[in-house]
């Protein structure tokens, strides 16, 4: 692509070239979404003379490619703006959510078990039979964006966690370290527990600042007055309304130096917690069994800010049928035209200076009048080529997918070459329904009489020791369920619509001594074969294993430098965030972000920011100084976690939130 960028004079034929091979991969019908009132052709005016006031009237288009959280909430907060944008949401799979995703008991079982999965997830069972998280289990008071849109759109919530509440207090959450247990019996108060800190001393205290710190400084990413704020006196070139956080931010490095993320993603978990006092012991043991469950990945190998994120879970909560909802709303709320499979499946975008791309392939005109024309009145345009062979032009877009998974082929642009690789943990999931109350103790090293803990977390430190790495990163029993009965006379009634598949459930195991199943997840590195399965639970226990693998997560490196947000005019990426943090929420953070950008660049600061009547002096936060506005130290001060966090209450306030304006945030 960098000997395409530099050809200078030959560029224009080169790209009329290149868009006659798109054209004819593509159907010649004008797409719906593309089409002018009758008689106006959207490059010319109605004499066809090329009055630039055509362009001018016609509504922006916007491309959305990725149905995820990225995605979903980007097309909604743009729909919030209020302006004549006409969106297009490009996803190839037949479902919103990304890799928030969920399945349903029994499904893939066999043919006819996929049939009790549907009855399943029809609510014809118990409620605890409801669809199962395979990854973004769960998001946090501290969330406000997925808390508000859960509000917003009248989805239930529930109490999450990485596992069921142990009924012997005893035993509570352990951690494994491949030879034997590190650890046993963390609870709700773990962290100020006398055994705790007789094993840890203060770490587990000065751990726990650090992240409510952390979480602090994140949530000033929802202050208005933060975010909007002007600079009394803006540097030369500056807009009136720049602001003092820098929002919205144009690359990643201005927007983790605001909130002195650099800090911690520029050297590995251990290092900064050392650095501020946290015992090795409690790194290696404790913390690594959260960054492993949370991440896949060690405190040895991982940014500070990753372990950060995985130990803030506080308030934790889910959706109540799955927390892909939330984005399907976003996306159903936005107005966006949605395609899907093979519709939706981008394989090419074209970079066009000028939009003179429809005018020649309608003949209304030829390139180089047209191109002379366009570069004189129109910026660039992208024109988008999908699998099912239709093509699109766009004003904007935004990637909103992991650039390197994508496969879409970017010509005549800088952005072909401006995303390094990123590597992402390949995890497999292995979800299990047994009858079997908890792991056998034999397959830890256990008595048989012993109680292993139903939420096994994993340390990698004995393998950095020279021992074996565990075979997973976390087990967790996830709900107790109610024994399906066998079907007899009594129940083929009406009532279910399903009777004749539930003898399919096999029988009892003669070693369960209670009258409920379990649901079990394993998140682990490797597939865990039924052998291993059968180790861990017992021969004939288990009546449902389902599993799934994918790129769950990014590998957090400590990094510095980071993918370019807009890879070049008029195109944006949305996952340029994700280096630095990855999670539902920050995937709406990094949408907003870029949203903010290209509102700005259409509509001006004051659409984003609000006028001259904010009331940003009557809002300054208590205890901030009164010096320059300028000063960011004083006017931008971000508020400590200690000083101000958010409960689960706290974060589903305010009807302002995803609109545009001082009053936004």
């Amino acid at each position: 692509m960098r000997a395409l960028s530099s050809l200078g004079a030959v560029l224009p034929l080169l790209s009329l070239l290149l868009l006659l091979l798109l054209l004819l991969l593509t159907t010649t019908a004008t797409p719906t979404l593309a089409r002018e009132q009758e008689g106006q052709h959207p490059f010319l005016g109605s004499d066809g003379n090329g009055d630039a006031s055509a362009l001018r009237r016609r509504p922006k288009r916007v491309a959305i490619i990725g149905g995820g959280a990225g995605g979903t909430s980007a097309a909604f907060f743009l729909s919030r703006a209020q302006q004549d944008v006409e969106m297009t949401l490009f996803e190839k799979q037949a479902r919103l959510g990304g890799r928030s995703t969920t399945v349903a008991a029994f499904a893939n079982a066999s043919k006819a078990k996929d049939a009790l999965a549907a009855a399943a997830a029809a609510a014809d069972f118990p409620p605890e039979y409801a669809p199962i998280e395979l990854g973004a289990s769960i998001f946090v008071g501290a969330n406000r964006n997925m808390a508000r849109a859960a509000k917003l759109f009248g989805l239930n919530t529930t109490q999450g966690g990485i596992g069921l509440d142990d009924d012997d207090s005893a035993v509570g959450t352990s951690v494994w370290d491949g030879q034997g247990f590190v650890y046993e019996g963390l609870d709700g108060s773990w962290w100020n527990s006398a055994r705790m800190v007789w094993r840890y001393g203060y770490s587990p205290m000065t751990m726990r600042n650090l992240v409510a710190d952390l979480v602090g400084t994140f949530t000033t990413l929802y202050d208005p007055t933060f975010l909007h704020r002007p600079k009394t006196n803006p540097e030369k070139g500056e807009s009136k309304y720049s602001t003092i956080s820098g929002f919205p931010w144009r690359s990643i490095e201005s927007l983790a130096s605001r909130l002195k993320f650099d800090r911690l993603t520029s050297q590995t978990a251990d290092s900064w917690f050392y650095s501020k006092g946290v015992g090795k012991l409690f790194v290696e043991e404790i913390i690594e069994a959260a960054t492993r469950v949370n991440y896949g990945q060690d405190t040895n190998l991982m940014h500070a800010l990753g372990a950060g994120v995985s130990l803030a879970a506080s308030g934790a909560r889910s959706i109540v049928g799955g927390n892909w909802q939330v984005f399907d709303s976003f996306a159903k709320h936005s107005g966006a035209t949605i395609l899907s499979e093979s519709e939706g499946d981008v394989t090419g975008l074209v970079k066009f200076e000028g939009g003179w791309v429809e005018a020649v392939k309608q003949g209304w005109t030829t390139a180089q009048d047209a191109e002379k024309q366009a570069k004189e009145q129109d910026p660039p345009k992208w024109y988008l080529a999908t699998r099912a062979g239709k093509g699109y032009l766009f004003d904007a877009v935004f990637l909103a997918a992991p650039f390197h998974s994508t496969g879409i082929a970017i010509l005549n642009s800088r952005a072909a070459t401006s995303v390094p690789p990123q590597a992402y943990v390949h995890l497999h999931v292995t979800l299990i329904i047994t009858s079997a109350p908890r792991p056998r103790p034999e397959s830890f090293g256990r008595g048989a009489g012993d109680r292993i803990a139903r939420t096994v977390l994993t340390t990698g430190v004995g393998a950095r020791k020279g021992g074996k790495l565990p075979d997973f990163n976390s087990l967790s029993y996830l709900r107790r369920l109610p024994r399906l009965p066998k079907a007899d006379s009594a129940s083929n009634s009406s009532s279910h619509p399903n009777p004749p598949l539930l003898p399919l459930t096999p029988p009892v195991s003669a070693q369960d001594n209670t009258d409920s199943d379990f649901l079990v997840k394993i998140f682990s590195q490797n597939p865990i074969s039924d052998e291993r399965l059968a180790e861990l639970f017992g021969a004939g226990t288990m009546k449902w294993v389902y599993r799934k693998e994918w790129d769950a997560y990014p590998v957090l490196e400590p990094i510095t430098e980071y993918p370019p947000i807009e890879l070049d005019e008029g195109l944006y990426y949305v996952n340029a965030l994700e280096p630095m943090i990855s999670t539902m929420e920050t995937s709406t953070v990094a949408a907003r972000n870029a949203v903010a950008l290209l509102l700005e660049k259409w509509y001006g600061s004051e659409l984003v920011h609000g006028g001259k009547d904010c009331p940003w002096r009557s809002s300054r936060p208590a205890g901030e100084g009164k010096g320059s506005a300028d000063n960011d130290e004083e006017d931008g001060e971000i508020h400590k976690g200690r000083q101000k966090t958010y409960s689960w209450d706290e974060a589903v306030e305010g009807d302002e939130w995803s609109g545009w304006g001082c009053r936004s945030g």
